[in-house]
C-alpha cells in the first residue's frame, strides 16, 4: 500500500514538472546560440528547437 502512496505522488510530480516545462518554452525569449543537439538549460529556462528536424536548431527559453 505505501509503494502504491509513492509510486502515484512520484508520478504526479513528473507530469506536473513536464507539464510546467512544455508550457515555458511557448516564450519567444530565446538565446541567440544554435546547437545541433538538445542543451542542458540553467534553471527557469527550457530547451526549444527553432529550426526543422532535418536541420535542428536547439537554443535555451525562457
Amino acid at each position: 500500500m505505501q509503494l502504491l502512496t509513492i509510486y502515484i505522488a512520484v508520478m504526479a510530480i513528473f507530469f506536473s514538472h513536464a507539464q510546467a516545462s512544455s508550457k515555458a518554452c511557448e516564450g519567444d525569449a530565446c538565446l541567440k546560440i544554435c546547437h545541433p543537439k538538445e542543451p542542458e538549460c540553467q534553471v527557469g529556462w527550457c530547451a526549444k528547437n527553432v529550426g526543422t528536424e532535418e536541420k535542428p536548431c536547439w537554443t535555451c527559453c525562457k
